[in-house]
């Protein structure tokens, strides 16, 4: 049976082809009862003519009397009026009833019209439909009452294009537009869905409109003729199946299960999920295929199970399974239940297997921490956030005596025994609400009152949102590990022999003394002390009374003691007290006194009496500087000993002062050579000229360290420290190399500048110095003997003239020379100068510097230049600083000189470019030679 929108869309097909094709209109009624009428009036004509001219002729051959004619024509004329008056009156009465039957048809007809009419109105309402026609060449179109219903705009008034495009989604109008502009061009019929808004409410409306083309002879479009239908609510409704369809999609790809259709042969018809990870090959691969050909056999027959379950009571769920997978075995857990399907022989399933792996091993844990929890040999207590107990296991009960019903419901606390105060409680639970554990060792009361010892593990037990839940305790009774420990620490801690405090003990408590005094601003003295005489007891009468010995002097010791302070025996005859809480370190001295008294005393043992005295060591703590407790026992061993070197049974003070001195040199002599060894060290050069011809005679090498902290640093600032130290030896090697090879780079660059090194008195003591120097030459072959010269202080040279003397002869077989450094500032005694086989001599700076405005210093010049020429000397002044400097050395009769007035030391690559721009000052090559 149709529906009743089919219905109305057919007779709305019907009257659009009965307005798109004109039928010709019906025969009017006027037309029809005209017709009549003279088919009455021809009918009357004739039969009056028939009976007039048929009686007359009748009576005429029948009668001849004229009256009897006259009478015989009355009553014949009488009777064609009657007879004509029945015969028009039955024409007429059929004419009327004709008349109203056609009425009534015509009513009739009407009627069915008005109702068929009402019906395709209704009808055309229901469905959305109205019709249209569009006068394309006028651009204008009327609508029906039902698309004016539709569409909101009147019927039977032209609009045109304009508004039409008004009344059309902006969104939509080029498409709909380019339908409609291909459609006029090439195609008969129109089609296309688009959105309105209707102008009496401002809804939008999903409409489909649907003609056809009226065209001319030519083949041009005319009209277009075509109905409306509101397709709003079927667009609602699949906007709405769409939705549905994208959120049972959504909810679909957001289970991270695996969905199955399943048959209730264990046939697989569909699948569905993300999770692909979790099947052994691709999906298409089980589709159609069923359970017992893609999954092992035994959780085949688990799906089996569940699906019967679920045939049974409507779902299953719960069942799972284990499946071994490329990433591992993972466990499945089914939810299984019945789909309604038309054909009850084609029964299915939906399939929900979820991947419960992680639940399962987590179940698994618990169960497995649930055997832990009962059968753990420690005790195991369980208390909610308050503190009060929810579970022991069993060894709790063991330990305790409690039974698990009078501990649950408990707080810990009738277990305590006392032994710890309310600090170590408070301590206790701050670690736990900073840490969220504790762990210790606590002092315990069993259910029969004995005290026991306990390490007790606390953890705080949080919920994922970080929540307190439990505390989950851990204990173990360890009473007879305390025993043996104690036991073991005496051992540990005390000297067998005599009891006292053996050297870890003492450590410990030195520690605690050094932290109680920097605390309490006191001083502590740690004492060394040895025993004098002790091997000769040892020897002459043995170990056994040695032993006595020592037992009696470390009571004695103990005794002369104060409480608090320690004596500790760390070997042999060795001891170490350590004097706590002393206002200052002399206040230490009377115990030390009483200790050597009481070591002195005669000693009575076995019949002997033995006599022996002790030296003692002493430091103290606070120092100005930061010490180690390790470092103070040594810094009082290193102090025992210097009393035994002045004549023992005395104690004797470490010299903290000296001692930091020492290790600052050391410490320094370390980072030089560290510094040699990173090649920290660099050498710039000094020119050497003739003032008066400009010549550049030469560069003094000198030392720098390039520091990688405090930068570049002269030699003032470290060489002082290598005075009599081995390193010097090694950095005077490395000067002397370094200058060699700077020599011949010089060389490479057409400049032939000699070079001279300063060499330290140690360095030139050295019994091979020769050897190493000629071999440093051999290695710079192209460097030539007679452009090194090497400056030695006169001091240096004067220490051990005989071996200076024998040195600088070696070195002059080589080619080398050598020149007095500093001269003036020693002896300068005429006998070393005769002995020393020197070319030259160099004038100190303090003579050049302030000669100008000092006679005497100016004399001191004269007489060194004096003796340079009496023993055929070259002569150097240092100290130039000024050009009235060179001009009074000139005066003097010397030509030779450095200094800063010249050139100041610089960076080897910088001197070629100096040497080529030096000019001499123009009053020093004026000056008259002397």
């Amino acid at each position: 049976m149709p529906t009743q929108q089919a219905t109305a869309m057919d007779h709305e097909g019907q009257a659009m082809k009965a307005w798109e094709s004109p039928q010709p209109p019906a025969t009017p009624w006027s037309t029809v009862a005209s017709r009549e009428v003279w088919r009455i009036v021809l009918l009357y004509a004739g039969f009056a003519g028939l009976w007039i001219g048929g009686s007359d002729s009748l009576l005429a051959w029948l009668i001849s009397d004229a009256d009897a004619m006259a009478r015989i024509s009355m009553v014949k004329g009488w009777l064609f009026v009657g007879l004509t008056s029945v015969l028009l009156f039955g024409l007429i009465r059929r004419l009327v009833n004709e008349v109203n039957a056609s009425l009534r048809t015509a009513q009739a007809h009407e009627a069915a019209l008005l109702a068929t009419q009402a019906q395709l109105e209704q009808a055309q309402e229901i469905a959305g439909l109205g019709h249209y026609e569009l006068d394309v060449a006028a651009q204008h179109w009327t609508v029906s009452p039902i698309a004016e219903h539709l569409i909101g705009v009147p019927s039977g008034r032209p609009l045109t294009l304009a508004q039409w495009q008004a009344l059309v989604h902006p969104d939509d109008w080029p498409a709909l537009n380019a339908h409609f502009e291909r459609a006029v061009a090439e195609d008969d019929q129109f089609c296309w869905t688009y959105r309105i808004v209707r102008p009496t409410d401002g809804e939008w409306r999903w409409i489909e409109a649907r003609g056809e083309f009226v065209r001319d002879a030519a083949g041009q479009a005319q009209f277009l003729r075509g109905t409306f239908q509101d397709l709003t609510a079927r667009k609602v409704a699949e906007q709405e199946v769409m939705a549905s369809r994208q959120r049972l999609q959504a909810t679909l790809d957001a289970l991270p299960d695996l969905l199955f259709e399943i048959g209730v042969d264990g046939r697989i018809h569909h699948y569905h999920s993300f999770r692909g990870d979790l099947l052994a090959a691709p999906p298409e691969v089980f589709l159609g295929r069923r359970l017992a050909d893609v999954l092992p056999p035994e959780p085949a027959a688990v799906c089996h199970r569940a699906i019967e379950e679920a045939a049974r009571d409507g779902h299953s769920v719960g069942q799972r399974y284990a499946l071994d997978l490329p990433q591992g075995r993972r466990w499945f857990e089914l939810s299984v239940a019945p789909m309604a399907t038309p054909d009850p022989a084609d029964r299915r399933f939906v399939f929900i297997a979820r991947d419960v792996t992680e639940r399962h091993e987590a179940e698994e844990k618990l169960q497995l921490a649930g055997r832990v929890f009962q059968h753990a040999r420690e005790a195991i207590m369980v208390t909610d956030p308050h503190g009060d107990i929810l579970d022991v296991n069993e060894a709790f009960t063991r330990i305790t005596g409690y039974t698990r019903d009078e501990a649950l419901g408990r707080n810990p606390r009738f277990l305590s025994s006392g032994r710890q105060g309310d600090d170590f409680y408070r301590a206790m639970w701050a670690g736990l609400r900073e840490g969220g554990a504790w762990s210790g060792e606590i002092w315990n009361r069993r259910k029969s009152g004995e005290v026991y010892a306990e390490m007790l593990t606390i953890s705080a037990v949080h919920s994922p949102q970080g929540h307190l839940q439990h505390y989950v305790a851990l204990f173990s009774d360890i009473t007879a590990l305390k025993k043996y420990q104690a036991e073991l620490e005496h051992i540990a801690h005390y000297d067998a022999l005599t009891g006292l405090p053996n050297r870890l003990l003492l450590a410990d408590r030195l520690q605690q003394a050094l932290t109680q005094a920097a605390r309490r601003g006191k001083s502590v003295a740690i004492a060394y002390l040895d025993l004098d005489g002790f091997k000769v007891v040892n020897d002459r009468h043995g170990h056994a009374v040695g032993d006595k010995l020592l037992v009696i002097l470390a009571h004695r010791m103990h005794d002369v003691l104060r409480e608090g302070d320690t004596l500790a025996r760390i070997g042999g005859d060795e001891f170490v007290a350590v004097l706590i809480d002393l206002e200052s370190p002399a206040a230490a001295d009377p115990l030390l006194g009483r200790m050597l008294r009481v070591a002195a005393e005669e000693f009575s043992i076995a019949g002997l009496s033995l006599h022996v005295s002790a030296s003692i060591g002493v430091t103290h703590f606070p120092q100005s500087e930061p010490v180690a407790p390790d470092q103070l026992l040594r810094q009082a061993d290193q102090a025992m000993y210097q009393a035994k070197l002045a004549g023992k049974n005395r104690h004797a003070v470490f010299d903290a002062l000296h001692d930091s001195n020492t290790r600052e040199h050391h410490a320094s002599l370390v980072r030089l050579r560290e510094a040699l060894e990173r090649e920290e060290f660099v050498l710039h050069f000094q020119p050497k000229v003739n003032l008066r011809t400009g010549a550049v005679m030469g560069a003094e090498a000198l030392i720098r360290w390039r520091h990688p902290e405090r930068g570049l640093l002269p030699p003032g600032a470290f060489l002082p420290q290598l005075e009599g130290e081995s390193l010097a030896v090694d950095l005077g090697d490395w000067v002397v190399r370094t200058a060699l090879a700077q020599h011949e780079r010089w060389l490479d660059e057409g400049l032939c500048l000699p070079v001279s090194v300063n060499v330290s008195a140690l360095h030139l003591q050295q019994p091979n110095f020769a050897e190493r120097l000629a071999q440093q030459l051999r290695d710079r072959p192209r460097v030539r003997p007679a452009h090194l010269t090497l400056e030695i202080l006169e001091t240096s040279a004067l220490s051990d003239l005989a071996q200076a003397a024998q040195v600088i002869d070696a070195c002059k077989v080589l080619g080398v020379a050598f020149e007095l450094d500093d001269f003036g500032t020693g002896y300068s005694s005429l006998t070393y100068l005769r002995q020393l086989d020197v070319a030259g001599i160099k004038i100190d700076q303090s003579f050049v510097r302030d000669m100008l405005g000092s006679a005497g210093d100016q004399a001191i010049l004269r007489g060194i230049l004096g003796l340079a020429e009496a023993f055929g000397m070259a002569v150097i002044a240092e100290g130039v600083e000024t050009v009235s400097h060179g001009a009074q050395l000139l005066a003097l009769g010397c030509e030779a000189a450095q200094g800063y007035g010249i050139a100041r030391p610089m960076p080897a690559e910088r001197l070629v470019d100096w040497v080529q721009a030096w000019r001499p000052d123009p009053s020093w090559v004026a000056a008259v030679p002397a």
